[in-house]
């Protein structure tokens, strides 16, 4: 036995980490942002042929059976943008308000300077 090194290592039996269920929601969020995307695009479109808000160039209409395919990939991509934003916002705003300090147990705290300013 070494002198730094201990022979049993000693668990207390607390997990250190983030919980393993995190894992599991974030891979449902993973799955059904794309989906309530991909179907928020669609409903937009429908709205759209009925109420007009905004018009869609020919240029951007596919040929085949679905002419508003390239449409529905591209709005899907915004609407995913724009939930993980929300998503990411939520997060940070959460984690500033209950998460832990800035600074540890170890450092010190942030002081001003106090010196004396120098003349050229």
């Amino acid at each position: 036995m070494s002198k730094y090194r201990e022979s049993e290592s000693s668990s207390t039996g607390k997990i250190t980490g983030i919980h393993p269920i995190w894992r599991g929601i974030g891979f449902i969020f993973m799955t059904i942002t794309p989906i309530l995307a991909y179907y928020t695009t669609v409903v937009v479109l429908s709205l759209n042929s009925t109420k007009h808000w905004f018009t869609i160039p020919r240029s951007l209409l596919a040929h085949g059976s679905d002419p508003y395919l390239w449409i529905k990939i591209g709005g899907t991509f915004v609407v995913v943008f724009i939930v993980y934003i929300i998503f990411m916002l939520i997060t940070f705003l959460t984690y500033r308000l209950f998460g832990p300090s800035r600074l540890g147990p170890l450092d010190a705290p942030q002081t001003g300077f106090s010196g004396k300013a120098h003349r050229r």
